[in-house]
């Protein structure tokens, strides 16, 4: 089989991998932390199905957050056509749970929807000019007196810096800072909405996510799952050139 022809194949193949994933579009994050070098990463998961809207936020980081700073706290995005998004309702993710400092008390069942607030839009957001927004409620930027992210969940009540699960999401190795009272989201939260106007995966864009109670760290997709199809169009594109020359 010809170089060109295994390539073509190659190709083809990430491009029919990024049409499979057509119903869900995860963005990826990586980065180090501001405040002491720690490596941080996360994933942002956006599913859309009729007029609903699922984020899936994990924090993928390797180690246990050595620092309050190191937590996942926020996650950042603009949607092509501005639509509201309305009844939020936040839960842990499958396999995840809430946890304190060195991984003690685990348990779940605590009502997130009292611990995250969230924008549907309300203005631009704290990270550039992105206007939805997601973030626990112990994050001091979301008091509702100096922030625009003003939206609580479904059934739940502003409780800025509650020590309940208000501090953000830290990785499966849970984290190694803190007083020992904070709970923690361990792994990965769901959030669901309502969708007022029809959208697609594709209207996803400008996503970042934020780390610690004053945005210490600020972390954006790069590339985002568009530009990777377009490089694979483009890819593709090449190679047939190529392959009309000879």
């Amino acid at each position: 089989m010809s170089n060109a022809r295994t390539s073509r194949i190659l190709v083809l193949a990430a491009a029919t991998a990024l049409m499979a994933q057509a119903g869900a579009v995860t963005f990826s994050f990586s980065g180090n932390s501001g405040i002491n070098g720690q490596a941080l990463s996360a994933t942002a998961k956006f599913t859309v199905s009729g007029n609903h809207l699922t984020v899936v936020l994990t924090n993928t980081g390797l180690s246990a957050a050595n620092a309050g700073g190191n937590v996942l706290d926020a996650l950042y995005f603009n949607i092509n056509g501005t639509p509201t998004l309305s009844n939020g309702n936040a839960t842990l993710t499958a396999g995840s749970n809430l946890v304190k400092k060195n991984n003690n008390a685990n348990q779940s069942g605590s009502n997130l929807n009292w611990e995250w607030m969230y924008s549907a839009p309300a203005g631009a957001g704290s990270i550039g000019s992105r206007s939805y927004g997601i973030g626990a409620s112990g994050f001091g930027g979301f008091a509702k007196e100096s922030e625009s992210f003003d939206q609580v969940f479904h059934g739940g009540s502003h409780h800025p810096g509650n020590n309940d699960s208000a501090y953000g999401i830290v990785p499966t190795a849970g984290i190694s800072a803190g007083n020992g009272s904070n709970l923690y989201c361990r792994n990965s939260v769901t959030f669901a909405f309502d969708v007022n106007q029809p959208i697609q995966e594709s209207d996803i864009r400008n996503v970042a996510v934020s780390y610690g109670s004053a945005g210490e760290t600020q972390l954006q997709a790069v590339p985002e799952p568009a530009t990777l199809a377009v490089l694979g169009i483009g890819g593709l594109g090449l190679i047939r050139r190529k392959r009309n020359r000879r």
